[in-house]
């Protein structure tokens, strides 16, 4: 499975961008939301973990079918 910089390189050549998205309210302050996004229907918030950890496969195969990415990319069968 890839670690999540590959997979965002991934995305990016299915014209996703990341996306950083910064609540400044909440009762334990501000808060971030990292996602991937191309239009109102393709988008997807990304696992809390750093770029060079790898990703499951269940994480890789939720990211796929929510963003419309072939799964067969990285080596997942239906």
């Amino acid at each position: 499975m890839p670690t999540l910089g590959e997979f965002i390189a991934h995305a990016r050549k299915y014209g996703f961008k990341r996306r950083v998205l910064v609540l400044d309210r909440g009762p334990r302050g501000s808060s971030r939301i990292v996602y991937l996004w191309r239009d109102a229907e393709h988008f997807a918030e990304l696992p809390d973990v750093r770029y060079r950890d790898r990703l499951t496969r269940d994480t890789v195969a939720t990211l796929c079918r929510r963003l419309g990415i072939l799964g067969e990319d990285f080596g997942l069968t239906t």
